[in-house]
């Protein structure tokens, strides 16, 4: 298990003098999170990994001044589980490059956000993403998505609203870069 301290601002003010939890720039206090990962080679080219990861929020009280109209917020608990399949594409050896391409499907449970002690029935739900993507490698650097770069569809969208606009867009690309020192 791992705690993930608060680094943002929960209670950023918004143009009109308020703060709404859900546009707050960070969760006011730490969350927890744990996880398990599982990998699998198939083949010298084939590699199947699946991941299971829980966050757990706690509950903040935000500026009684500006807070309006929620005093306090639980954001729900987030369940992912994930399955991805990666195959060695190409490896050039004397440059240390390397091209993966991935498939993966990505499972997410929003749990309800509770304001004020009362759960909010416009938050929560389920979500599926496929993707598929690539991931780069050269020397000791990587450009990737969390587990690839790619695009990320959603195939079945929340039974409710979720939180933010999670599950509502209608792709997403999703891209990051890793260096070793």
């Amino acid at each position: 298990m791992a705690a993930i301290l608060a680094t943002g601002d929960a209670n950023h003010v918004l143009s009109d003098g308020t703060i709404d939890p859900g546009k707050s720039l960070g969760f006011g206090k730490p969350n927890f999170n744990y996880g398990l990962t599982a990998t699998r080679q198939f083949s010298d080219d084939a590699t199947a990994v699946f991941e299971f990861s829980q966050v757990f929020f706690q509950e903040y009280q935000y500026d009684a001044a500006q807070a309006s109209p929620v005093q306090t917020m639980k954001f729900g608990t987030e369940t992912r589980l994930n399955a991805a399949l990666s195959y060695r594409l190409m490896t050039r050896p004397e440059s240390r490059f390397r091209l993966d391409g991935n498939l993966e499907a990505n499972f997410l449970r929003l749990g309800k956000d509770v304001a004020d002690g009362v759960p909010d029935e416009a938050s929560g739900g389920d979500i599926l993403y496929a993707v598929v993507g690539v991931r780069l490698y050269q020397d000791a650097m990587s450009l990737a998505c969390p587990e690839e770069a790619g695009v990320e569809r959603p195939q079945r969208a929340a039974r409710q609203p979720a939180a933010g606009r999670e599950g509502t867009e209608e792709y997403r690309f999703v891209a990051t870069f890793s260096a070793l020192f």
